[in-house]
């Protein structure tokens, strides 16, 4: 089955159509939940303004409540409720009304209900109800209110317990405040775009402020009942008309979306031209090719990218000879220890022969670690490795640089010496296990263990050694022999 061919125009055109359907749906999409965030704003901002102005309210009405409680506490009030004397009640109260500016009334209440006021601010039906009524409570947590809406005869009640040395009830103090500061508190929150409403325990209004009531353009929170009263707060604002802000922020969107494809759109028609004639140019390239031209025309690089094509293909091909290069070093590299593998030995051992018939000294070592198998049953195959690793380290920082050094398997080596003498070489071997020995004893895990080395050295001979592993034959029994002799020793083999 065949497989339908797209041109660029009908790519570059389908993808346009794709842009323009999720623009216009990210923008929808914003302005609905827009609209949903501001409105969820605005409703927690109510919520937040009507629980701030309830705390207000309470904040005024505990300011009442720590007068009254500083009262009960006085002495004096509690000398006057043992005295007998009403005269001396009645004259004492006079005096801390008038120190009280915002008491509307002051009374002492006994123990056993006989109400003392003073006899200029007699009290009305209504404290002596309240005085009745926080009585039996017991608790100031409900205080009585009266007249809330009228800012000279408005007042809010409050009794407290009058307690003897010994916990004995002496009896009350009632004092009635006018709702002056609660009415400053309340203008604080009055504005032109902010109304609220104050209902009783019964759902009386009593305080209003804007026509919120009647006007649907308002949005209200939720009723929330003020501290310390029985009564409730509701915050309203003007709403704001959001829809028609968002059908116009969608139009605008709308529009700057089309405007911004349209210009999309001229810089693709540009492009693809540019891609159009670079691709008949590349067209008549392969024509020509393909008609046999030795002599090709020049490209004519209207597009940078046509030029990196080529820069590209020889960072390929060089990229390729350097893996090769890599590939090469590992083929003749031991992995464990960085050293020679014995593929390369050979080849350095057929080369060391070829100078040796010409009258080249060269010198092979082979060298074996003593007790490497119970250093691995011991202390495990990674001292071992570790154990190797040092030996290759030190043969490597040692030996001159026209020394060659393998790695032969396990824990054998080949150090191979050209233009030097046997004697030297067999001096230097001798200090090198010394020195290797002394850095084991610096470890602190390998200086536990006895390893040394086993040396045997011969010099290649090009009558007796026609191959490489006629050399590693006499230098191992030369080895053997050290090993024989009882290790830690260099033997010359012969």
């Amino acid at each position: 089955m065949s497989r339908k061919l797209v041109s660029l125009n009908e790519l570059i055109r389908s993808q346009m159509l794709v842009v323009l359907i999720a623009a216009l749906l990210a923008v929808g999409l914003n302005s609905f939940f827009l609209m949903r965030s501001y409105k969820a704003e605005e409703l927690r901002s109510l919520e937040l303004q009507g629980q701030q102005l309830g705390l207000a309210i309470a904040a005024s009405l505990d300011s009442f409540l720590i007068v009254t409680r500083s009262l009960a506490q006085d002495d004096q009030i509690r000398a006057l409720l043992r005295s007998d004397n009403e005269q001396r009640i009645v004259r004492n109260l006079e005096t801390r009304l008038s120190h009280i500016p915002r008491a509307w009334n002051l009374a002492l209440v006994d123990a056993d209900g006989k109400i003392h006021a003073p006899a200029g601010h007699p009290l009305s039906e209504q404290c002596r109800q309240s005085i009745q009524q926080l009585r039996l409570t017991g608790s100031p947590a409900r205080l009585p209110l009266h007249q809330f809406p009228d800012p000279v005869r408005g007042h809010v009640d409050t009794l407290e317990p009058v307690m003897a040395a010994d916990g004995r009830l002496l009896g009350y103090v009632f004092v009635s405040y006018r709702l002056a500061a609660l009415q400053q508190t309340l203008e604080r929150f009055h504005t032109q775009d902010i109304g609220m409403r104050i209902r009783d325990s019964q759902g009386r209004l009593v305080h209003m402020h804007g026509d919120s009531g009647n006007d649907a353009g308002w949005l209200a929170s939720s009723w929330q009942s003020i501290p310390g009263t029985l009564w409730q707060v509701q915050i309203q604002i003007r709403h704001v008309d959001f829809h028609r802000f968002l059908i116009i922020l969608f139009a605008v969107n709308v529009l700057l979306a089309a405007a911004v494809l349209g210009f999309f759109r001229l810089i693709q028609i540009r492009l693809l031209q540019a891609v159009q004639a670079e691709m008949n140019e590349l067209h008549g390239t392969l024509a020509a090719i393909h008609r046999g031209q030795t002599t090709l025309p020049p490209m004519p690089g209207h597009l940078l990218e046509t030029e990196r094509i080529w820069k590209n293909i020889a960072t390929l091909a060089n990229d390729i000879g350097e893996q090769r290069a890599r590939l090469e070093h590992l083929t003749l590299t031991d992995p464990l220890t960085g050293l020679a593998n014995r593929r390369h030995l050979d080849m350095e051992l057929n080369r060391a022969l070829a100078l040796a018939s010409r009258g080249v000294q060269a010198c092979l070592a082979l060298i074996d670690l003593d007790h490497f198998k119970d250093l691995n049953d011991s202390a495990g195959h990674l001292a071992g490795d570790e154990a190797l690793r040092l030996f290759a380290e030190a043969l490597r920082e040692q030996a001159r640089t026209s020394d060659f050094s393998a790695r032969l398997g396990g824990d054998e080596f080949v150090l191979l010496c050209t233009h030097s003498e046997m004697r030297a070489n067999e001096l230097w071997l001798r200090r090198f296990a010394e020195s290797f020995k002394a850095r084991l004893q610096r470890h602190n895990v390998l200086r536990n263990y006895p390893v040394t080395l086993s040396i045997g050295i011969i010099t290649l001979d090009p009558l007796r050694d026609r191959s490489p592993a006629d050399c590693l034959r006499r230098a191992d029994e030369a080895l053997y022999q050290a090993k024989q002799q009882g290790r830690n020793r260099v033997v010359y083999g012969n």
